[in-house]
């Protein structure tokens, strides 16, 4: 799943997980913030020049956030 995003980096992720999983975003376990330091990642996606891409995993899925505010959310058995 993609998606553009002018809020914060680490919403539209927790948005799309929790999606994903078929949840609120409120009850997704374990919470991002356990996973990746959440004000990081927004701080290091704000930095990121142009061709800038951030990547990891939560639980079976494989979470890249680009520069310009691109979400994938991916099943690792998809990749």
């Amino acid at each position: 799943m993609n998606s553009q995003t002018s809020g914060s980096p680490t919403l539209a992720v927790v948005e799309q997980l929790a999606e994903k999983e078929g949840v609120d975003a409120l009850e997704l376990r374990p919470p991002l913030y356990d996973v990746v330091d959440t004000e990081a990642l927004d701080q290091l996606v704000e930095s990121m020049d142009e061709d800038g891409l951030v990547e990891f995993e939560y639980q079976d899925y494989q979470v890249t956030v680009s520069s310009s505010g691109e979400i994938s959310v991916t099943e690792k058995a998809e990749i």
